[in-house]
């Protein structure tokens, strides 16, 4: 016999095995399993539908702040590319003609909007550089004529900056 304990733990009643089993770890499991092939399918067919109805946007023109700003800030006349960055869904974080510190994701100048937002090469020399279409309002400009393979080509950057 099996004691289980009564929901305000006043008493305990005696059930047999036969009226109450624990569940084991084999019906645990297969009941997560169960439950994460359904959160897969579902995620699956969710991007399915928004890839289906045009829904998926690049991430170009996203606001980030990248995580290493030179001491005294950027200079105007210099562009920085992160290429690891998490706040994109680009990964890449650019710096194009901005002064100064970025204040962050908050209250961003126009400056900021205009100067420091995820972007993605458009353009390179090599062949199987992974590459992408710039949308509305961007501009495929070749802004890294030195620098790694990885680096080196051009990006989307805000039309009229």
């Amino acid at each position: 016999m099996l004691q289980w304990a009564d929901d305000d733990l006043e008493a305990t009643k005696e059930m047999s095995a036969v009226e109450r089993k624990p569940m084991s770890h084999r019906s645990i499991l297969a009941s997560l399993v169960a439950i994460v092939a359904r959160a897969v399918l579902a995620g699956v067919l969710a991007g399915a539908v928004s890839a289906a109805a045009g829904c998926e946007a690049p991430g170009v023109g996203d606001p980030c702040t990248p995580e290493n700003v030179p001491m005294g800030g950027f200079k105007e006349t210099e562009v920085y590319l992160e290429t690891s960055s998490l706040q994109c869904r680009t990964r890449v974080c650019l710096v194009y003609r901005f002064q100064g510190v970025p204040s962050g994701l908050g209250m961003r100048t126009q400056d900021e909007e205009d100067g420091v937002y995820c972007t993605c090469r458009c353009a390179a020399d090599q062949s199987g550089a992974r590459l992408c279409e710039c949308p509305d309002g961007y501009e495929c400009r070749e802004i890294f004529q030195t620098g790694g393979d990885g680096v080196r080509g051009s990006y989307c950057i805000k039309r009229g900056t």
